[in-house]
């Protein structure tokens, strides 16, 4: 093998493994991008009283957008799956509350939610019809259980949990 077949065969080596470092590198780094636009929602009760934000709210604290999938609470061993109005509405009646006096969460399909912009899940309106409907509904929904299953912009599913929002 004489000198310019050993350059040849070198250079040949060096240029695969190049494309093979290179390779490695798109795959990380796509990895890496995945990970970083992960949502994340979390549940969380305001209560800034007056014309605040009142209510239990979800927030997509992650970086990427979220596809909220199914909405379940669980109260007193009921299991209210959450996929349109009237279960919020059976969800209040069943708890002795006037659906018209709270604002509630329309989880539409696909219902998508962008990275630090909380939607109200269920909170008192701003009607002066309804005096003291904010304590009534913490007092009723104490110790409630739910989950939020959603999914990220490339089909990963994942799952937030809340419990007890008040007095625990």
């Amino acid at each position: 093998m004489d000198t310019s077949s050993k350059i040849a065969s070198l250079a040949l080596v060096i240029a695969s493994l190049s494309l093979s470092w290179d390779g490695i590198k798109y795959f990380s780094d796509q990895s890496s991008k995945a990970e970083s636009e992960r949502p994340y929602i979390e549940a969380t009760l305001f209560a800034e009283g007056g014309s605040g934000k009142n209510g239990y709210f979800m927030e997509n604290t992650g970086e990427g957008t979220a596809v909220v999938v199914e909405l379940t609470i669980e109260d007193s061993g009921a299991i209210y799956t959450i996929d349109d109005k009237n279960k919020w509405f059976k969800y209040l009646e069943n708890q002795g509350l006037n659906p018209i006096c709270y604002k509630i969460a329309w989880i539409d399909k696909p219902h998508r939610l962008k990275p630090s912009e909380p939607q109200i899940l269920l909170g008192k309106t701003e009607s002066d019809l309804c005096p003291g409907s904010f304590m009534k509904l913490l007092e009723k929904t104490n110790g409630i259980k739910g989950e939020i299953r959603y999914k990220s912009k490339n089909g990963e599913i994942y799952s937030s949990h809340f419990q007890s929002w008040y007095g625990s």
